[in-house]
C-alpha cells in the first residue's frame, strides 16, 4: 500500500489510522505516523481501522486533524451521522 500511495503523496506525508469507539466506555484508537512508516504498523491489530490521509498542501494539521479526531470520541455525534438501513417490508 505504501508503494502505491507514494505515487500520489510524499513518503514523509503524515497519516493517521483511526478506530472510532464502539461503546461509550471505549476510547478512540489513533495511530499517527508517516506514510513511509505505515508498513511498520502491521504487527498491531488494525481490524476495523480507517486510514486518514490529509490533503496535500495543507500545513495546519492541528486544525483539521484535531477537529476530525475530536469527533471520533463523541459517541452521540457518531450516532447522529451514522446511516442505518431498515430491513423488512
Amino acid at each position: 500500500m505504501v508503494e502505491y500511495l507514494s505515487k500520489f503523496y510524499p513518503k514523509e506525508h503524515k497519516v493517521q489510522l483511526l478506530l472510532a469507539p464502539s461503546f461509550e466506555k471505549d476510547k478512540p484508537k489513533i495511530i499517527k505516523t508517516k506514510l513511509c512508516a505505515l508498513d511498520n504498523q502491521h504487527k498491531k491489530d488494525l481490524s476495523g481501522m480507517s486510514l486518514f490521509i490529509p490533503a496535500l498542501g495543507y500545513h495546519s494539521d492541528h486544525q483539521v486533524d484535531e477537529h476530525f479526531r475530536r469527533n471520533t470520541e463523541d459517541l452521540k455525534y457518531l450516532k447522529k451521522i451514522a446511516v442505518t438501513k431498515k430491513t423488512g417490508g
